[in-house]
């Protein structure tokens, strides 16, 4: 089940939940007894496969593997050519997961999980046609402990992310690899004391560490690095059915940094209140506050360790209309953005990170989705209108006076997505739209160190036929009708092919 929450939710989430949130829940071999696998081949012979499963071991021990990765050509970029970072760049990444559980009663279970991850690519930098051949390598570890009883549900994990990021620079060498260190323990209690009455209290604390053995090379390197910060933090939630038609959430967040650099203490919140007039009706209304806090590098290269602070409103409407089999929804936002952190780049090519304004942005939303006959169908569309306060900073490649937020951000962006079931075939589709747009290049031609992106349009296909209850063969397509046009900063998209075969089992 994968959760999209948006705007700043670090009172209910977590750390540095500034800008939106993406929650991933996966199997729980407890509790679910599934085997998936699925293998995809592209046109250009690239492959992508995964392979999950859940076992039982016994009667209260359980456990998951999964297993995936992929190899595949890199899009042709006429921009890049001849960049030794670039030619032959061929990405690849490999992934496998453990997971045990073990019931010591019918209420307490125990989880011990491991992660091991390798990542080849080829990425840009903050200045997009600056880029780099990059490896990743990444092992995790965890421990979970959840219990429920009279005080309620008792939570606790423990978890080790560790990381090394090798890199090939713009000349072809190999540069100083960077190893990174999180260490993360928290605990939390969820409990009702009255049925109208949920109440959360959390608490957590972070190690995060950055080290190089050596100073990179190239027009763009790191230092010898050896950075650390620490992070305590507190939260709590209330959540109050007022009425059966009435609800209010309140929650609220500490965040305590210590660094060489110097600490900070600083409280987010997230409050709602949520309306029913009728069953077919929902209005919601919201605010919340996040923080970005500074990255290590940040603390590294910058003057302060002021966090980037994101104040959140809106009004979210939904409808649901017997009629079309579905809703329709909308929503209005504003959100400021204070004190906005860039990583830039000197005219001697040296990193320095500024806070270098504010950003304030009101948007809309409207969205349906419905059924017609056999066709599922969703529809969407997003104004956004931004507005800049930004202090030049004039040792910058581009000063960031010239260069507005407000210009990178599309201001329309709209969606169509259908899908047609006929027994055991399906068709389906996505349409999107987006709108022109700007983005940082040192190297313009015209030397205004900015590129104007046009608006496109894209579509994905994709057809299936279940050829038994277990199996489906697929046929899919992306960017059918912009293949080889500029969407991102800094590069071609191209149109793919793809057949995968998918089973359950």
């Amino acid at each position: 089940q994968i959760e999209i929450v948006k705007g700043p939710n670090a009172a209910l989430f977590g750390f540095n939940a500034v800008g939106g949130v993406i929650n991933i829940i996966t199997f729980d071999p407890t509790h679910d007894d599934v085997g998936h696998a699925n293998l995809r081949v592209d046109q250009d012979g690239g492959l992508q496969g995964s392979l999950v499963k859940t076992f039982k071991l016994g009667k209260r021990l359980s456990a998951k593997g999964a297993i995936g990765g992929y190899a595949l050509e890199e899009f042709d970029n006429p921009l890049l050519e001849g960049d030794p970072a670039y030619s032959g760049k061929e990405p690849s990444r490999f992934s496998a997961n453990g997971d045990l559980r073990y019931q010591l009663t019918d209420k307490t279970v125990i989880g011990l999980e491991a992660t091991y991850s390798e990542l080849d690519t080829f990425e840009r930098l903050a200045v997009p046609t600056i880029a780099q051949s990059a490896d990743y390598k990444a092992e995790s570890y965890r421990g979970t402990l959840d219990s429920e009883g009279p005080w309620g549900l008792f939570s606790a994990e423990i978890y080790n992310n560790r990381g090394v990021r090798g890199s090939t620079n713009e000349f072809g060498v190999q540069d100083s690899p960077i190893d990174s260190d999180l260490l993360v323990a928290k605990a939390e209690n969820v409990s009702k004391p009255r049925p109208q009455h949920t109440l959360r209290l959390a608490a957590e604390y972070r190690d995060n560490r950055l080290t190089t053995d050596a100073p990179g090379t190239g027009v763009v390197a790191f230092p010898q690095l050896d950075l650390s910060y620490e992070v305590a933090s507190a939260a709590g939630m209330w959540d109050w059915q007022v009425t059966p038609r009435i609800s209010t959430t309140i929650a609220a967040r500490v965040d305590s940094l210590t660094s060489e650099q110097g600490d900070l203490t600083e409280t987010t919140y997230n409050t709602s209140v949520v309306f029913a007039p009728t069953d077919a009706t929902i209005i919601r209304v919201q605010a919340g506050r996040g923080l970005q806090i500074p990255s290590l590098l940040d603390l590294e290269f910058g003057t302060n360790i002021d966090p980037t602070v994101v104040d959140n409103y809106s009004i979210d409407f939904e409808q649901l209309v017997p009629a079309i089999g579905g809703s329709l929804k909308a929503s209005i936002f504003h959100q400021q953005n204070t004190d906005l952190r860039q990583v830039l780049f000197t005219f001697g090519f040296a990193l320095i990170s500024e806070q270098v304004g504010d950003s304030d942005m009101t948007g809309l939303e409207l969205a349906a989705n419905g059924t017609l006959s056999a066709v599922n169908w969703s529809a969407s569309y997003t104004y956004l209108s931004l507005e800049d306060e930004l202090a030049p900073i004039t040792q910058a490649v581009v000063p960031v006076g010239d260069f507005q937020f407000s210009e990178q951000t599309p201001e329309h962006e709209a969606k169509l997505q259908a899908d047609y079931q006929r027994q055991r075939f399906s068709l389906g589709g996505a349409l999107r739209y987006v709108s022109e747009r700007e983005y940082l290049d040192i190297f313009a031609t015209d030397g205004s160190g900015v590129v104007q992106l046009d608006p496109f349009v894209s579509l994905d296909l994709r057809a299936a036929y279940e050829l038994t209850d277990s199996a489906t063969l697929a046929f899919e397509s992306q960017d059918l009708t912009n293949g080889d046009e500029v969407q991102v900063p800094g590069g071609w998209v191209e149109t793919r092919a793809q057949i995968s075969l998918t089973v359950d089992f």
